[in-house]
């Protein structure tokens, strides 16, 4: 089994976080104090600014932004310039990242006052509902926990399939055969997998090679530029996990070969559906792998073709078969 390992972002600076939201929310730094690549946010949720206004501190966690709406019938917007500059004086030892406001741009004056006591001011030119919901997607997803797995996610008609398998397996050879086959690579080698509510989203690192395979005696292949941009994804939602084991490693009397019992895996707590694979040379891994997906779609749409079969085999008291009319069936259709 190949090795994996756990990973979950601690803290994300404010510069990054206006750079990488750039061009998804309309974001303006009012402040512009200069100190934004120091500042951290390290919650995905947005503070309570009300138990601010009340001076409440014993629920304060540091490192998370806090949203205000500059309206006429806001809280915030009918405090008086002293007010605000009051307010301001009593939180300024806590560790507040920024502070956001939507409705009506603030005047310079009150800019002015977040600069006296350092806290940056953004400017979102959205409502407040929908800056904290584009805001929480995002971060959501860079504070979910993360689990590196060694195997590559292919899309396979519309289905993401997690392949692993000892080193030297062949799940980049799987994947090229699946690539010549229309289907999309994700991620090769080395897979990030995030739990996003009930469900799991695969995507490869960001690095110049994200979209290459290794094959062993070739070197790196640049799938865009051989199969072109429709044969990669970005990202995918990972539904099934096949793992490749050398058909000689497998006792085969212990094997469940009509998969009577489903198996699962869990992946950051969800289960996920799993295959287990002989590899031999005779084997067409990429056929038996569209027929996963492809049973596995049946079986979203209420249909489960193979463990219909399945069940109904294991279930079935045995008989003897009448092997002589079935060889003599045979024998008439291959001569006619």
């Amino acid at each position: 089994m190949d090795s994996t390992s756990k990973k979950t972002n601690k803290s994300l600076t404010l510069s990054k976080f206006l750079e990488e939201l750039r061009g998804f929310i309309l974001l303006d730094d009012l402040t512009k104090i200069g100190d934004s690549e120091k500042r951290t946010i390290c919650r995905p949720e947005f503070g309570q600014l009300g138990l601010l206004f009340l001076r409440y501190f014993k629920n304060y966690k540091g490192g998370q932004f806090y949203i205000t709406e500059n309206q006429s019938d806001s809280y915030y917007y009918n405090l008086s310039y002293e007010k605000k500059e009051e307010f301001l004086s009593s939180i300024k030892h806590l560790d507040i990242p920024a502070f956001i406001i939507c409705g009506k741009k603030p005047l310079k004056k009150e800019i002015e006052l977040f600069k006296k006591y350092n806290f940056p001011l953004i400017y979102s030119y959205e409502k407040r509902i929908e800056t904290i919901n584009k805001i929480e997607i995002y971060l959501n997803f860079i504070f979910a926990e993360k689990k590196h797995i060694h195997g590559v996610l292919m899309d396979v008609l519309g289905i993401g399939i997690l392949i692993k398998g000892k080193s030297g397996i062949g799940k980049s050879e799987v994947a090229l055969d699946l690539l010549e086959r229309k289907h999309r690579l994700v991620a090769d080698d080395l897979v990030v997998a995030h739990r996003r509510s009930e469900f799991l989203i695969g995507y490869s690192l960001d690095s110049p090679y994200s979209h290459y395979i290794e094959a062993r005696g070739i070197g790196l292949i640049d799938i865009r530029s051989l199969f072109g941009i429709q044969s990669i994804r970005h990202k995918k939602r990972i539904e099934i996990l096949i793992e490749l084991i050398k058909g000689d490693d497998i006792d085969y009397k212990e094997f469940d070969r009509i998969r009577v019992k489903s198996l699962y895996e869990k992946i950051l707590g969800i289960k996920i559906p799993k295959y287990i694979i002989p590899v031999t040379y005779s084997k067409n891994l990429a056929n038996l792998i569209e027929v996963i997906a492809l049973a596995h779609i049946a079986n979203i749409m209420g249909e489960s073709p193979i463990n219909s079969i399945n069940e109904s085999i294991a279930k079935s008291p045995k008989s003897k078969v009448n092997t002589s009319y079935i060889d003599t069936f045979y024998f008439i259709s291959d001569n006619e």
